[in-house]
């Protein structure tokens, strides 16, 4: 009896860790989440009421917590974006933009409440990250090219490719366990960025 109890003993603690991660984890997340939507919606208010250091002292945290989902973190970088283009830091509006369109290269940024800075600096960091895009697949494609080493492969070399496939199929299996739990967790995961929606409507000092 003792044996069994032993044999079945980590399948046990697996389901458990299961059930916690799809029962517990998600209200915790989905409450955090529904925190950050506040603070984004109280920060945005802040600037609008010509608060900019307030709207600033709201955001920069929040990006420290580690619990923004990707469309939460988009629009942090965009506000404070406008808070410093307000505040005249031109440095630190292009560090947010980049930040932003780091994520999404196509976020829909320009609009007709966008000052005329913030329209330059957007198109310089769009040119800098597309130069970036264009430079690093030139270089993937020079390490693609054939080097024209000969193409048989010595018995010890063969072996060791099928003992190499076997540990990949094995960890490949064990990324899947993993997967699964964490979408468990999750509840599915954040939307692409893709897809996000337009950028909030904030107007910007001219």
């Amino acid at each position: 009896m003792l044996t069994l109890q032993r044999k079945w003993a980590p399948l046990v603690a697996l389901l458990l860790a299961v059930v916690f991660l799809n029962l517990v984890v998600p209200p915790l997340v989905w409450a955090q989440a529904a925190g950050a939507d506040d603070t984004l919606r109280s920060a945005e208010v802040s600037y609008l009421e010509g608060d900019y250091e307030g709207a600033v002292g709201m955001l920069e945290p929040m990006l420290t917590t580690g619990t923004l989902t990707k469309t939460q973190t988009a629009k942090t970088h965009e506000l404070l974006a406008y808070c410093y283009d307000a505040l005249d830091k031109e440095e630190k509006i292009r560090e947010n933009i980049r930040v932003l369109f780091e994520m999404n290269r196509k976020y829909p940024m320009k609009s007709e409440w966008m000052a005329d800075r913030m329209n330059r600096i957007v198109e310089e960091v769009q040119a800098d990250l597309a130069r970036e895009d264009s430079e690093a697949e030139a270089t993937t494609t020079v390490a693609e090219e054939p080097s024209g080493a000969p193409d048989h492969m010595t018995e010890g070399e063969a072996g060791g490719k099928s003992n190499t496939k076997k540990y990949l199929i094995y960890g490949g299996a064990a990324v899947v366990g993993i997967g699964l739990i964490a979408l468990l967790a999750g509840g599915g995961g954040d939307a692409e960025l893709d897809t996000l929606p337009t950028a909030p409507g904030v107007p910007t000092k001219k």
